[in-house]
């Protein structure tokens, strides 16, 4: 069972331990794009007052382990406190969904083996997925991007 911070005090506790940590906080599966996931990861270093918030978007019902097909967006926020309220805003994620230690649900997600009949349709959504990406369709512009 996961375990998950109970209170902004608590990240922050232990960001400030650490220093410098990477949270995986989830994956979603994108319903517009059969196959797909967004990976959701926060990056966080105090030592360089650096807090960004990292998006992967992966075809795993192509890629088995969503690393080769995938595009992604990592956005610099000046507080830990004005991301989360962005992940708050964006996506419906508070800091008690923030997993202490991420565990991935394989089973949770289309995989090119025990999906191989929906491989056409993955394809499809994969094409359609990049065409958008390289149109920006998922870029917010309103925020610091410093990586695409």
């Amino acid at each position: 069972m996961q375990s998950f911070f109970g209170s902004f005090a608590e990240l922050q506790n232990h960001f400030t331990e650490k220093g410098h940590d990477a949270l995986t906080i989830t994956y979603l599966p994108l319903k517009d794009y059969k196959g797909m996931a967004l990976a959701i990861m926060i990056d966080i270093n105090l030592k360089k007052d650096s807090f960004k918030l990292d998006l992967q978007w992966m075809s795993l019902g192509l890629d088995l382990y969503g690393d080769t097909l995938q595009e992604s967006y990592v956005y610099s926020f000046s507080s830990l406190s004005s991301l989360l309220e962005y992940l708050q805003t964006k996506y419906s994620i508070s800091v008690t969904d923030i997993p202490k230690v991420f565990k991935f649900d394989a089973d949770s997600f289309p995989n090119p083996i025990k999906n191989s009949s929906e491989k056409f349709e993955f394809e499809i959504a994969w094409e359609k997925f990049q065409q958008d990406f390289r149109n920006d369709v998922f870029l917010d512009l309103k925020q610091i991007l410093v990586y695409k």
